[in-house]
C-alpha cells in the first residue's frame, strides 16, 4: 500500500498478496472466519460483496461471524466459538479478527479448544494490551460519576457501555494476556495503525480526531483513535498501515480514498503465502 509505514523490506515481501493469476476457479484454498469488532453489526461486512471477492479471488471462502455488537469479552467469546463450529463444521479454517474481534478469537481459541482446527489468527488493530484511551475515558468516568460531552463520544465509539470498556484498559488486559495463552497449534499474526498528523486531513469522522488527540496525549501518539501501534502487537507483527480505526475494515474514506479492500487483500495474500509454506 503507497502509505504503508514502519514495514521492512522482508516483512513487505512476505505480506502483499498473490499475483493476479489466483482468479475465482483456483481451487479453494480454506474457509476464513472474520470477527467483527464491538459496536460494528456483522450484517456491514456479511453485505461487503468486495471484501468477500478479496478472499475469493485468493481462493478463499470468506464468512462472517454473527457476534454480538455489543457485550463481555466472555461472552462474545463464547459466541465466537459457537458462531465458528456452525459455520465451519469440519476442516481447518483461519480467523481474521478486528479491534475487540481480535480478543474474542484469542479468548474462544484459548477458552472452547478452536486449536485442533483454527490455522491461525490475525489481528487487526486489536488493544492487545489495552488502551490508553480507554483508560482515560474510565479515569474520567470513575472521578466524576459522568462522562463529558465530547468524551461522551469516544465512548460511544468503544462501544457505549463503561462496563464494557472497563475491559479494555491496559490493567484488565494485563490480567487478560496472564490468563489467555496462545495455543501452540496456532499461528498468531497481527496488524496495526495509525493516523499521520494533523488528523484532520486524513480521517473523515470528528469523533476520530478527538480519540486521536486524546490518545497522543496520554503518552501513544501512534494510534488509529482507540488503538495505539504498540498494543496492536501480538504474534508476528506484519506491521503498521497508515489508516484511522473505522476505515481500517469499512467503506469510510481515509485520507480521501478508501482503503479497507487493501487492508484484507493484504491479509488474505498473506495468509495464501503462509499456507503454502506449512503445506511444502
Amino acid at each position: 500500500m503507497a502509505r504503508m509505514k514502519a514495514l521492512s523490506a522482508s516483512a513487505f515481501l512476505l505480506f502483499i498478496g498473490l499475483s493476479a493469476g489466483l482468479g475465482r476457479g483456483a481451487e479453494p484454498a480454506g474457509t476464513v472466519v472474520f470477527a467483527h469488532g464491538m459496536g460494528v453489526p456483522y450484517r456491514l461486512y456479511e453485505e461487503l460483496s468486495p471484501v468477500r471477492r478479496v478472499f475469493e479471488e485468493r481462493g478463499y471462502r470468506f464468512l462472517v461471524a454473527r457476534t454480538p455488537t455489543a457485550g463481555t469479552l466472555e461472552g462474545r467469546a463464547e459466541a465466537l466459538a459457537r458462531e465458528v463450529r456452525r459455520l465451519v463444521p469440519e476442516g481447518l479454517y483461519h480467523l481474521v479478527g478486528h479491534s475487540m474481534g481480535g480478543l474474542d478469537a484469542r479468548l474462544a481459541i484459548h477458552a472452547y479448544d478452536l486449536g485442533d482446527r483454527c490455522r491461525s489468527l490475525t489481528t487487526l488493530a486489536t488493544p492487545h494490551h489495552g488502551s490508553a484511551l480507554a483508560d482515560f475515558v474510565v479515569k474520567t468516568y470513575d472521578e466524576t460519576l459522568e462522562v463529558p460531552q465530547g468524551i461522551s463520544d469516544v465512548l460511544a465509539m468503544l462501544g457505549g457501555d463503561i462496563r464494557e470498556v472497563r475491559q479494555l484498559t491496559t490493567a484488565r488486559l494485563k490480567e487478560f494476556n496472564r490468563e489467555v495463552k496462545n495455543d501452540p497449534r496456532v499461528d498468531y499474526y497481527s496488524v496495526g495503525f495509525r493516523i499521520p498528523r494533523p488528523v484532520e486531513a486524513y480521517a473523515a469522522i470528528p469523533v476520530m480526531w478527538i480519540a486521536q488527540r486524546l490518545h497522543a496525549a496520554v503518552d501513544s501518539p501512534e494510534n488509529d483513535g482507540p488503538v495505539s501501534v504498540e498494543s496492536s502487537k501480538w504474534g508476528t507483527y506484519m506491521g503498521t498501515i497508515e489508516g484511522d480505526h473505522w476505515s481500517e475494515t469499512a467503506p469510510i474514506p481515509f485520507g480521501g480514498r478508501l482503503i479497507y479492500l487493501d487492508v484484507f487483500g493484504e491479509v488474505a495474500g498473506h495468509l495464501r503465502r503462509a499456507d503454502r509454506r506449512r503445506d511444502r
